[in-house]
């Protein structure tokens, strides 16, 4: 009942918006507040992986800093009804298992060799990634591309906090700090408040990238965001 209330409340806000006004409350062409890009993505998700190799690149073309966003996206699915995965829709996944690769090809993200992600303890990931963050936020970045790649190109269950403490100390960094943290329930606390801080800002995706206060969903709209930024809206 709470979600119907709240898409209630959503529908009523947007029928009272300013068609002519952007997000940000400003008109189209108006230069934009060089505020952070937030980029909202999960470790089960292709899509975000495509998108973090080139978001940071992308954003410095005009001067803009990215805030990575790990969240649970299966929490997400769940509150909203979306709760398969999916490869469990019939056709849907067909295309699914078809675009994925095609898509790693295209972006030469090689080889493409990604075992079954679904019992992937994701959770574990997003929080190694704020621990992190919290003392070298380039560091945790790098951490994210490398679990990413271990998950889609290694077959490795790069979501065991085994896996990730050895990653941290091949990083130089305090791997031992690292399996401190892996239990404690501050953590656990502050990546659940993230994720529903996300679907409190209508993250439903991933990737899902915040610019301006514009929403673009998919790396295939990474395109969109760079036109958005470079001419300042539509």
């Amino acid at each position: 009942m709470a979600l119907t209330r709240r898409a209630t409340a959503c529908v009523a806000e947007y029928s009272c918006i300013d068609a002519n006004l952007l997000q940000d409350d400003r008109r189209p062409g108006e230069a934009p507040i060089s505020t952070p890009i937030d980029f909202y993505f999960d470790f089960i998700s292709p899509f975000g992986f495509f998108a973090a190799r080139q978001i940071d690149a992308l954003a410095e073309k005009y001067g803009r800093s990215v805030r990575w966003l790990p969240f649970n996206l299966r929490t997400v699915a769940t509150a909203t009804g979306f709760d398969k995965p999916m490869v469990a829709y019939p056709i849907k996944g067909e295309y699914f298992k078809r675009d994925v690769p095609r898509l790693a090809r295209l972006y030469g993200v090689e080889p493409w060799n990604v075992a079954d992600v679904r019992g992937a303890n994701v959770a574990v990931a997003g929080r190694a990634f704020y621990w992190l963050a919290d003392r070298d936020e380039a560091a945790a970045k790098r951490l994210a591309l490398s679990i990413y790649h271990a998950l889609y190109c290694a077959a490795a269950d790069a979501c065991d906090p085994n896996w990730i403490a050895a990653e941290i100390a091949r990083m130089g960094l305090d791997a031992d700090a690292y399996r401190d943290s892996v239990g404690d329930p501050e953590m656990k606390a502050r990546y659940k408040r993230l994720t529903d801080e996300a679907m409190e800002r209508g993250v439903f995706g991933s990737p899902y990238i915040i610019v301006d206060g514009e929403p673009f969903w998919g790396s295939d709209r990474l395109w969109m965001v760079e036109k958005w930024l470079a001419d300042g809206g539509w």
